[in-house]
């Protein structure tokens, strides 16, 4: 059935395939009814850590562009990503399914290029809004499935792919190719480690404005996917001008990643540039009269890395919470995210309820108003939140992590108890420690000895919550032969 109205009268509440019909929020009047389904400008940040933004505490550097999406929307101080890696984390978004139901569980290689391809059967956010005649695209990196596999951006969903497809070309800011869809373009004079007179962010940021502009005169859906501030810590000379000299620096020399005798500076440079680009694309929407019916989302895909010569102590990555990139702690999947819609959405909003990016594919559904029965159930709708109807808004009974690196790790959090176990896979075992994230936000005292019917209720959850992996290279036998009555 055609529906006349897309965001508003539209109801986030509901946890159905379907999207439901209700009361327009009072932000929004009849006036600031769209003619067509809202754009949609995703920008993930890689490697992006809690407290690297100002509007997240940052205080060695600002960021007034994402920091006004911040005042002009939603900013949550409790959403997390699906897993402490790339991979995993991005087939999360894409699914709606958490990390012990979703394809990609783990960083998974192709070689000569590329990594273990999605599913034929993943159905995707993209796929889902080609429904609903939304032009789609992905710029940056993909990581998803090699060239030419069914794990693909063209095969799955997106119209359009500018960037590398393989997440460890990516690790390089002057790559020697990158792909237009499923055509490879040359760089023959760069040296990744080194340099060359193509600057990989400068072709991003100019592929995903040419992308805005073509699609203007119809529903798009952009997803930017930049590398930044993923190490190799390369950056223009120009642009590292301006913070060169103002840290005490310990230079880090080449190893796989590119030698920096500025690590500190180049890290300010990289999340201050991602901040400008930012600011770039809103402006253009500005510009072609589009941004009142434009929907910004920012997020990054997991917590900070020290990958590169990156000072996470320094700039306090994570927050002042504990652990980064890799890990189940909070610092490795606690994410910065906001998003920022004010003709929608409730302006300078600050939430604190618990969502994660398995719920991102039926929030889109909602508001959009995409209807569709493939929709997973891992997720609830987080509308009611952006729209203000706090009182409407479903919670989490708990949200689940696995993680097969780093030996093995697993992790649930329901309410303000988080249990973590890690080494799961090493020892064959799980054994859980708990924390009480409202008195001990920074996992410093286990009261798992304590609260024996909590380990087990816990557990119980990690049973319930993981299903045996259709890639067979995902297994997790700690988990698979977990008992508990």
């Amino acid at each position: 059935m055609k529906k006349s109205l897309y965001l508003v009268g539209l109801l986030g509440a509901c946890t159905g395939a379907t999207a439901c019909v209700a009361q327009a929020p009072s932000e929004v009047t009849p006036n600031s009814t769209p003619k067509r389904p809202p754009n949609i400008i995703f920008v993930l940040a890689d490697d992006l850590g809690y407290g690297d933004l100002s509007c997240y505490g940052q205080k060695h550097f600002t960021t007034p562009n994402i920091d006004k999406l911040a005042k002009d929307g939603v900013r949550f101080t409790q959403f997390y990503s699906t897993s402490p890696v790339c991979a995993p984390a991005r087939c999360a978004i894409l699914t709606g399914k958490h990390s012990g139901h979703a394809t990609i569980r783990s960083n998974g290689e192709h070689r000569p290029e590329g990594q273990v391809p999605m599913l034929e059967t993943d159905f995707t956010i993209a796929e889902m809004l080609k429904t609903r005649g939304y032009a789609t695209g992905c710029v940056g990196k993909w990581g998803l499935g090699y060239v030419g596999s069914v794990g693909d951006p063209n095969a799955r969903g997106f119209d359009f792919f500018y960037g590398v497809n393989c997440q460890r070309e990516a690790h390089f800011y002057y790559p020697d190719h990158a792909y237009r869809n499923r055509e490879r373009i040359d760089f023959p004079q760069n040296v990744p480690n080194k340099g060359g007179p193509d600057y990989l962010p400068d072709h991003l940021i100019a592929e995903a404005k040419s992308f805005i502009q073509a699609n203007k005169d119809t529903p798009f859906f952009l997803w930017y996917t930049t590398p930044i501030p993923h190490a190799s810590l390369q950056v223009k000379e120009n642009e590292l001008a301006k913070f060169k000299g103002k840290f005490k620096e310990k230079p880090f020399r080449e190893s796989h990643y590119a030698g920096q005798p500025y690590p500190c500076a180049a890290a300010a440079t990289m999340v201050t540039r991602l901040d400008s680009e930012v600011g770039d694309m809103k402006k253009l929407c500005q510009d072609l009269g589009i941004d009142d019916n434009t929907i910004f989302i920012f997020a990054s895909d997991n917590g900070p890395s020290r990958e590169g010569g990156k000072d996470v102590n320094f700039f306090n990555s994570n927050g002042g919470v504990k652990g980064g990139k890799t890990e189940l702690f909070e610092g490795g999947v606690r994410i910065p995210m906001i998003v920022s819609a004010p003709k929608y959405f409730k302006k300078g909003t600050v939430s604190n309820d618990i969502f994660s990016f398995q719920d991102l594919m039926r929030t889109f559904a909602d508001f959009t108003q995409t209807e569709s029965d493939k929709i997973p159930a891992d997720g609830i709708s987080f509308y009611p939140t952006l729209v203000g109807k706090k009182s409407e808004q479903k919670q989490h009974d708990f949200l689940y992590w696995e993680y097969m690196g780093i030996d093995g790790q697993v992790a649930v959090r329901s309410g303000n108890m988080k249990a973590v176990a890690t080494q799961a896979k090493k020892t064959g075992t799980i054994n859980l420690k708990i924390y009480d994230l409202e008195k001990d936000p920074k996992e410093k005292n286990d009261i798992a000895a304590q609260n024996p019917d909590l380990v087990k209720s816990f557990l119980q959850k990690i049973q319930q919550s993981h299903e045996k992996p259709v890639l067979k290279q995902f297994n997790f036998e700690a988990i698979e032969k977990l008992k508990v009555q």
